[in-house]
This record gives structure tokens, C-alpha cells and sequence, in this order.
């Protein structure tokens, strides 16, 4: 993504991941498994540590990571994507492997810390063009969000994205209801 470009406001700047950065990616990762897991329904596999940081390295090398990044140096919000193939088309588009932000960064001064990551992912998607439609890549985005999906939901509408169905998880034996 060394095309990209890097937004800055209110103190918060957003550029491409580098492989120093994994650590501190790796770290906000099991923040974000931690709120995850907050919802009792939400059963989640234990993060590993090699692999997790063996899978950002990874796609950090691929230099499809944006990172949120205070004047301080921390890294408050990340969103990843790798491109993937139509199953049934020649075409590509983009998807998202991880998408978090902090909560004191949804908000407030900082409320536009995830638009701004999304921007730099829009605008490298854009810049890339596809032989058969001379338009950019398209972008798909499955967010699984199960603490707030509806503040979730309007982020992505008031980004322009269209919602095109949800996904569904069944735990072994299913779940009492």
C-alpha cells in the first residue's frame, strides 16, 4: 500500500503498517478478541501468540495494514485486507481480515478514526484498476461485531457500502436459547 495516503487529524495519523509494527498489532488484536469475548453468547477460540503475530507479520509484509497511530506512537486502530477471488469469476476484490478500533477512540475527538482508516483502504482499492471494468476494486467487509451491530451498521452505510447479508455462527450442539 505504499501508495496510500496517509491521513492525519486530531492528532491521529493513519499510514500502512511495517513489520516493527507486529507486536503492537498483535496487542491490540487481543484487545479486541478481549471485547469480543465481553458478550456471554460469544465463544471464541483462544488466540495463540505465534500464530497471531506469524498471521499480522504476514499480512503486514502483503502491505495491506493500516494503522491508527497516536503522536505518542500507540497504535489505536487497525484495519487489514487481502484480495481474494471471486469463486465462480476471473475478477477480484478486497476484503477485510480484521477490522478495531479502541473504544476511547470511537468517539469524540477521535470519532472518526475508523472513517479514516476506511478511507485509506477506499482509496487504495480505487487506485487499483481492473483490466476488464477499468474500475477499482470492489470492497467487501464482514464485520462481526456482537457488542453494538447497529453502530456498526451505520458506519458502513455512512461510508456508502451497501449491506449484501450477515454471517451466521453455530456453536457445536448449538446454544440454549
Amino acid at each position: 500500500m505504499e501508495d496510500s495516503a496517509v491521513l492525519t487529524e486530531n492528532g491521529i495519523t493513519i499510514r500502512q503498517a511495517i513489520a516493527w509494527d507486529v507486536v503492537k498489532v498483535g496487542r491490540l488484536s487481543l484487545q479486541a478478541i478481549e471485547e469480543q469475548g465481553q458478550a456471554a453468547w460469544f465463544a471464541r477460540p483462544e488466540p495463540t501468540g505465534f500464530k497471531l503475530l506469524s498471521t499480522h507479520l504476514e499480512s503486514i509484509g502483503n502491505g495491506l495494514v493500516m494503522v491508527a497511530e497516536t503522536r505518542e506512537g500507540r497504535i489505536v486502530g487497525m484495519l487489514a485486507m487481502s484480495y481474494q477471488q471471486y469463486g465462480w469469476s476471473d475478477e477480484y476484490l478486497f476484503t477485510n481480515e480484521w477490522f478495531y478500533v479502541l473504544p476511547a477512540y470511537r468517539s469524540g475527538k477521535y470519532a472518526k478514526t475508523a472513517f479514516m482508516l476506511m478511507e485509506a483502504i477506499e482509496k487504495f482499492a480505487d487506485s487499483r484498476r481492473n483490466p476488464k471494468t477499468g474500475k477499482g476494486l470492489p470492497i467487501q467487509m464482514a464485520i462481526h461485531s456482537v457488542l453494538d451491530p447497529k453502530l456498526k451498521d451505520a458506519l458502513f452505510r455512512a461510508r456508502g457500502y451497501d449491506y449484501v447479508g450477515g454471517s451466521f455462527r453455530r456453536e457445536p450442539h448449538g446454544r440454549d436459547i
